[in-house]
């Protein structure tokens, strides 16, 4: 009988990126018409499946995801054996957003709060609607008043809002590694970590900024790098599930910041620029 072997043919998912993200880049820089045309098409394609399919039927596969657990009689026993990692990732979440934003009030108390106060609505869509995407245009009109330089902040916020995830890049490292302990299994070496982290980061690139797509897509990696195994994996997606609303809030929040801080950075570019040319014109 004939059978053909299809797995010895793929490609590993971390090469993968690699190569795309490698061809984007030498694309755009060489204004490749056709690829740009292939980009806008796919990316239009990609847009539409994940807000007309993806999007809508995921809280559904959420909502089984939990209840399955629920009927296993597993979902409780997760909440209660990770309650105090569940309170550090919500501290160290808060923490460093509210440390961003300070940097952005240049350390000063009253300008600190006025911001948190003026970004927190964009939190809380984020929080309540589990998706960057979604919270994106509430966090633009609420950013952009905050800033020096509006222009820079409508460029920024739409640009990284699929990969700036910092409620991601802080919830599931601390999850993973929670989990290798209370499994028994041996902590990731400074070089083995290193691998995870870097191609954690790229595979951010890949990430949709919808409910659940954080995880999802970091699941292949976590296996590879960090041993995980299918229960492991269970265990952080449902974990993650749980902690999407906060992670979203602090992902929506934190991309504020650093939009703030972009426009800073543009508008004192462009303050010493005029300033070298009237120097000049002077003369």
């Amino acid at each position: 009988m004939w059978s053909t072997n299809f797995s010895a043919y793929k490609i590993p998912n971390e090469w993968a990126l690699i190569a795309g993200f490698i061809a984007g880049t030498i694309f755009s820089l060489l204004h490749f018409a056709p690829a740009i045309h292939f980009n806008r098409l796919a990316q239009k394609g990609v847009t539409t499946f994940l807000e007309k399919g993806f999007v809508p039927l995921l809280p559904l596969f959420m909502l089984g995801f939990l209840l399955k657990m629920q009927h296993d009689g597993i979902l409780l026993q997760i909440i209660q054996k990770y309650l105090p990692l569940m309170g550090l990732l919500a501290l160290v979440n808060i923490l460093y957003v509210g440390f961003l934003f300070l940097i952005v009030a240049r350390f000063r108390v009253k300008p600190w709060l006025e911001l948190i106060k003026n970004i927190l609505p964009a939190g809380i869509m984020g929080f309540s609607t589990m998706s960057s995407m979604a919270a994106l245009p509430v966090n633009i009109s609420v950013t952009e008043h905050q800033g020096e330089r509006r222009d820079v902040i409508r460029a920024v916020l739409p640009t990284t809002v699929n990969i700036h995830l910092v409620g991601d890049s802080i919830g599931i490292p601390l999850m993973a590694l929670a989990l290798i302990s209370t499994f028994g299994h041996a902590a990731p070496t400074p070089e083995v970590f290193f691998l995870f982290a870097i191609f954690f980061v790229l595979y951010k690139f890949s990430v949709a900024a919808v409910p659940g797509g954080g995880i999802i897509v970091m699941l292949p990696i976590l296996q590879q790098y960090l041993g995980f195994n299918s229960e492991m994996s269970s265990i952080i997606t449902a974990l993650y599930y749980l902690f999407d609303p906060l992670f979203t809030a602090t992902n929506v929040m934190g991309n504020s910041a650093f939009a703030l801080l972009m426009s800073r950075v543009f508008h004192m570019i462009t303050h010493f620029k005029n300033k070298a040319r009237t120097k000049h014109s002077r003369a």
